[in-house]
C-alpha cells in the first residue's frame, strides 16, 4: 500500500506540529496492525520463567518510544522534521516502524544530540 501526502511550504510553516503528530499517528497505526497480525501471543510455561538466569537489564524501547522522542525533538529544533527524517534514513529505512530493534538505542542517542 502506498499513501501520498503533499504539503505546500505555507502548510508546513503554519501547521508543523500538527503535521508531525498526524504522521506519527499514521505510522503508529500501521505498526500496531502489522505486529498484531505477525506476532501471535506466546506464553512461556511457568517452569521456564523460574529457571531462567538473571540477565543484565538493558533499556527496552519500542517504536512508540522512538516516535514520541522524534516528534518532541522535531518540535524543539530548527528544521527538526527534516533533521529527524535524515536521521531515520541514516539507518536505511524510510519510517521508524521499519527500523531494526537493534538500532533503537543508538537512534535515540543520536536523536538527543541533534541541534
Amino acid at each position: 500500500m502506498k499513501i501520498t501526502i503533499e504539503f505546500n511550504e505555507n502548510d508546513i510553516e503554519k501547521h508543523r506540529s500538527e503535521i508531525v503528530e498526524a504522521l506519527l499517528q499514521i505510522t503508529d497505526i500501521g505498526y500496531v496492525s502489522q505486529t498484531d497480525m505477525q506476532k501471535p501471543e506466546q506464553k512461556q510455561p511457568e517452569v521456564e520463567k523460574k529457571q531462567a538466569k538473571p540477565v543484565k537489564q538493558t533499556p527496552q524501547y519500542d517504536v512508540v518510544d522512538l516516535q514520541k522522542a522524534a516528534f518532541e525533538k522535531a518540535k524543539q529544533i530548527e528544521n527538526g522534521v527534516e533533521k529527524v527524517k535524515a536521521l531515520i534514513k541514516k539507518y536505511g529505512v524510510e519510517t521508524l516502524p521499519e527500523m531494526d530493534k537493534k538500532h533503537y538505542e543508538a537512534f535515540l542517542k543520536e536523536l538527543e544530540e541533534l541541534v
